[in-house]
């Protein structure tokens, strides 16, 4: 680093970045995530089900999943894949119990992914479910 007078009293300072002392994580600097609202407010009647649409996750490498329903009452939250966006291919419970918010992780297993969540009370419950995509 060097100085230099500039006139009235202001010094500056020149560095270059030869000179620079601090390493940036180059990890920190491709990270990048994606949330997506996947079942929306979707009422889920006694014993059934709301699945969402497939949804592109190529390019990420992981999967985070949380449902949210109106109580804590019995739920399942149940991950498809697919490799074309049209047909299952495969699928697999993550997430079950009386708790009222689920999270759920996962790695990628195909390229197109979709949730179901099942409404396992004897009554009606509003749901709400998304995905975290994670590089």
């Amino acid at each position: 680093m060097t100085t230099k007078y500039l006139g009235d009293g202001i010094w500056a300072r020149r560095t270059s970045l030869e000179d620079a002392e601090i390493m940036m994580p180059s990890d920190l600097q491709n990270r990048h995530s994606e949330t997506i609202q996947v079942i929306t407010a979707s009422t889920v009647t006694a014993g059934n089900s709301a699945t969402s649409s497939w949804y592109d996750c190529d390019g990420f490498s992981a999967i985070g999943i949380t449902l949210a329903s109106d109580a804590p009452k019995e739920s399942s939250i149940i991950i498809q894949w697919s490799n074309d966006g049209t047909n299952l291919h495969g699928e697999e419970t993550l997430a079950s119990g009386n708790s009222q918010y689920k999270p759920a992780h996962t790695n990628k297993v195909a390229d197109y992914v979709r949730l179901k969540v099942i409404n396992g009370d004897t009554a009606s419950h509003v749901m709400n479910a998304w995905l975290n995509l994670q590089v």
